[in-house]
């Protein structure tokens, strides 16, 4: 009796994650799936190894293999990034054969803050004391759309907000400026 291995031809795409290239993913969305899946021609059953690569690297992009997909998530404005491209290395090896074949998505994490809008709905007192004299007053504190519609407080996710009192003003004039993310 002669065994003969089974030897694979191809690795044939089933998901193409080429249709929805590049992907955009904005900061604090939920996260985002791209899903893949490869099949083996013939069918033999050899496991396959992927290796990921992102190019530049992102915090936000995960890899799990076992449900082969990447996610895209973050809540940190400090990984928005364009021109991601991730790439994956599949290798199949035999006995006498190995078989690889790569594919590339190209994403974009958008910071949402760049396009926020600022707005003044809360309030805080401020006190201010000069030669034995104090003054208190309310000023309006900044919140930004970006940072109330992602359930946040209208502060946090775009970050702090710069207070600057200025002299020989009272009510003291303040100038807001609007963050950077």
């Amino acid at each position: 009796m002669t065994v003969t291995e089974c030897a694979v031809t191809a690795i044939n795409p089933v998901t193409s994650v080429q249709g929805g290239s590049p992907y955009s993913y904005t900061i604090a969305d939920p996260q985002l799936e791209i899903p893949y899946d490869y099949v083996q021609v013939p069918a033999c059953g050899y496991a396959m190894t992927i290796t990921p690569t992102e190019t530049p690297a992102s915090p936000a992009i995960s890899h799990d293999a076992a449900n082969k997909k990447f996610i895209i998530f973050s809540t940190d404005v400090s990984h928005a990034a364009t021109g991601i491209s991730v790439s994956a290395l599949i290798t199949l090896t035999g006995d006498s054969f190995t078989l690889t074949e790569t594919f590339t998505v190209d994403i974009d994490i958008v910071d949402p803050c760049l396009s926020t809008t600022l707005g003044t709905f809360a309030a805080f007192s401020i006190s201010v004391s000069e030669l034995g004299v104090t003054s208190s007053t309310t000023l309006p504190q900044v919140l930004d759309s970006t940072s109330s519609l992602n359930g946040g407080d209208g502060m946090t996710l775009c970050g702090p907000r710069v207070y600057t009192i200025m002299p020989n003003a009272w009510p003291a004039s303040v100038q807001l400026t609007q963050p950077t993310g």
